[in-house]
């Protein structure tokens, strides 16, 4: 039986999401997406909270989009 990962580095949540790295660190800044921030440790995103964020908003690939855009 594996474990599943749930709290996801930036490039995994990036690929678990099909964004760009750029794209999530953008959406962080806006506070468009949950995410929690450790000194020494970095960012990190729970993949429960992004289930709930993707379920509940619909959002999927290609779906943050540039501010005008």
């Amino acid at each position: 039986m594996a474990i599943e990962k749930r709290y996801l580095k930036i490039k995994e949540a990036a690929a678990y999401l099909g964004i760009h790295e750029k794209s999530l660190y953008r959406a962080c800044y806006r506070r468009m997406i949950p995410f929690s921030k450790a000194p020494g440790i970095g960012v990190r995103f729970d993949k429960r909270r992004l289930d709930e964020l993707l379920e509940s908003r619909s959002l999927g690939p290609g779906k943050i989009k540039k501010e005008g855009a």
